[in-house]
């Protein structure tokens, strides 16, 4: 089965702990791109340097 859908928001459908339960932390730093890491980190407080 195959379904295509154009123009879905899909935004508060599910939530964060569903999806996070399901993967490991491993999983999706890996999917996720390292410069919205560096960000995210950064936004917390942190400092990140590139050694």
């Amino acid at each position: 089965m195959e379904i295509d859908i154009d123009s879905i928001e899909l935004v508060e459908c599910v939530k964060p702990e569903e999806i996070i339960s399901e993967y490991t932390a491993a999983s999706l730093l890996d999917a996720m791109d390292e410069s919205d890491v560096v960000r995210w980190l950064e936004n917390e407080g942190y400092t990140v340097t590139n050694d």
